[in-house]
């Protein structure tokens, strides 16, 4: 039997420990802060599961919780962090108590794109040119040589927030001007189609890959437009994105499940944009573990403990299965109240899964990106009917609301961007300067 210790940074009822991880086999401790300790109330109370509130943000709270929960408990054999703003706490924690898992120097390249990028250049890559922008002289320079459209983003960031696409010169300072800047990084815009991948990685190879066709991006979604993709059926773009997969996999030290995004060029190049070590976010995992019978959820988790992966039950169809998703954001301007909903999954067979809110749903400041003003899952035959699906959705589905009185926001509850920004911040000196 062995000792698990659980970083847990969500909430609701998507949040399904006792699948990922085997509680009768095994003595699981979590740490988890506000309302993300009520997902793992029936844990404590089916298996006496140690909960222990902490400010998960926190490296230095999170390692003395840690300490706290071994010293209660036992020794601790391993520990999953299955969202990736807790991956770097994890292996901090494994290197404070002597762990067995991934260390920070594991983690940098998969979680610092300025070092993620020169690994995949080095490795024969095609990435976008790029540089750092600490160095106003060298900055400068990249404009000169590139000039616009640029993008700048955090170096370390997640889930596209901060992403900015820029066209000019007063844009860059302006953008620049309330920022860290060694802890940002420039690059050249690509115009091409965005795609992601999402799958699993056993005893070093790439064991299963899908690839998504965004529909708009997380950019977008960040503005309050809906995000969605479709796993394409091209047999051609299936082996280029499962060779760019495996050459992430030699180059970052990759070793489980991944989410990696590229571009797909005028010309059918891949230009590699990113790859995070957890699993895609919103409905992916649930996809997979629908469609194609694979929780990759608990393979991390698993994984990262150091235990047997779960049984895998066996799709007859799913390599003819192709899945689809569609995401309506939250407003942004928040307490807001449901006022009407045009839900349409009746009318779309390729809907297998709709989750609509009921009017007088109150949207309020603890949304996260899991929370959602709509939810679409699709199943068909082919890429092309699935798309159609989506586009259907797209014309029809709609989600009207309010403004509601702000006694219904929870006040002591920051905003998400707020939350978001703190998470950053926090976490610029987790890492050594990965700088030569």
């Amino acid at each position: 039997m062995k000792h698990i210790l659980v970083i847990n940074r969500w909430a609701g009822p998507t949040v399904d420990y006792e699948s990922w991880l085997d509680h009768r086999s095994h003595r699981i401790s979590y740490l988890a802060s506000g309302r993300r300790l009520a997902a793992l109330a029936p844990l404590r109370e089916r298996f006496g599961a140690a909960v222990r509130e902490v400010d998960t943000d926190n490296v230095d709270e999170v390692i003395a919780a840690a300490r706290d929960i071994e010293r209660q408990v036992g020794t601790i054999d391993g520990v999953v962090a299955l969202a990736e703003m807790d991956l770097l706490p994890a292996a901090r924690v494994r290197e404070c108590l002597g762990i067995p898992g991934d260390r920070l120097e594991d983690l940098i390249a998969v979680r610092d794109k300025r070092v993620m990028k020169r690994r995949m250049r080095a490795a024969g890559a095609r990435v976008a040119a790029f540089t750092s922008c600490e160095d106003a002289a060298s900055l400068e320079d990249f404009v000169r040589r590139h000039g616009f459209p640029l993008v700048v983003k955090p170096a370390r960031g997640y889930g596209g927030y901060w992403v900015q696409v820029l066209s000019s010169q007063a844009e860059l300072q302006a953008a620049l001007a309330d920022v860290e800047r060694r802890d940002w990084m420039c690059e050249t815009y690509v115009n091409g189609q965005l795609y992601h991948a999402d799958g699993l990685v056993e005893a070093g190879r790439v064991s299963l890959c899908r690839a998504w066709r965004y529909v708009n991006t997380p950019l977008a979604y960040n503005r309050a437009e809906p995000l969605g993709g479709y796993v394409v059926d091209s047999p051609r773009l299936a082996g280029l994105v499962l060779e760019l997969a495996q050459t992430a996999a030699d180059a970052l030290g990759v070793t489980s499940v991944f989410h990696l995004e590229f571009f797909e060029t005028d010309d059918g190049d891949l230009v590699f944009s990113e790859i995070a070590a957890r699993t895609g976010g919103g409905p992916i995992n649930e996809l997979f573990r629908d469609l194609y019978g694979v929780d990759l959820l608990a393979s991390h988790a698993a994984a990262q403990a150091g235990v047997e992966p779960p049984h895998r039950r066996l799709v007859e169809e799913a390599h003819y299965l192709i899945a689809g998703y569609l995401c309506f954001p939250e407003p942004h301007e928040r307490p807001a109240r449901v006022t009407r909903v045009a839900d349409v999954a009746g009318g779309i067979s390729e809907i297998y899964k709709a989750r609509v809110p009921e009017v007088g749903t109150i949207f309020d400041s603890s949304a996260s990106h899991l929370d959602v003003a709509g939810e679409f899952l699709y199943r068909g035959s082919t890429t092309r009917q699935v798309r159609a699906a989506i586009d259907r959705t797209l014309e029809k589905f709609t989600v009207e609301w309010e403004s509601a009185p702000l006694a219904t926001a929870t006040d002591a509850t920051p905003t998400l961007e707020e939350a978001l920004r703190g998470r950053l911040e926090r976490r610029v000196d987790v890492f050594e300067d990965p700088r030569p």
